[in-house]
């Protein structure tokens, strides 16, 4: 029996366990997929992208960074940065 859904897109992380056997798993919840697609966009280093070179972060480039103000503000901007051009319906909201 087929189940009727409107499927969003594709869940991140990927995986492959929904019962309807789709090659990867489809996300249908709105506000799990604004959360997939903001996770695939922050885990992707920028120029990883062929042909959207600008699409992804440089988060991962500061994993053994010193934890200090630069570092911190350096993240924030960067962030805030990505947010506005790829999701400018999200507003970013500080963590202090």
């Amino acid at each position: 029996m087929a189940v009727n859904r409107k499927y969003l897109g594709i869940k991140f992380p990927f995986t492959s366990k929904d019962p309807e056997k789709f090659f990867v798993d489809m996300e249908y919840n709105p506000y799990r997929e604004i959360k997939s697609d903001l996770m695939h966009l922050l885990l992707t280093k920028k120029g990883q992208r062929i042909r959207k070179s600008g699409f992804g972060t440089s988060l991962l480039d500061y994993i053994f960074e010193p934890n200090d103000e630069k570092t911190k503000t350096d993240i924030k901007i960067e962030m805030q940065t990505v947010i506005e051009k790829y999701f400018p319906g999200i507003r970013y909201r500080d963590w202090e």
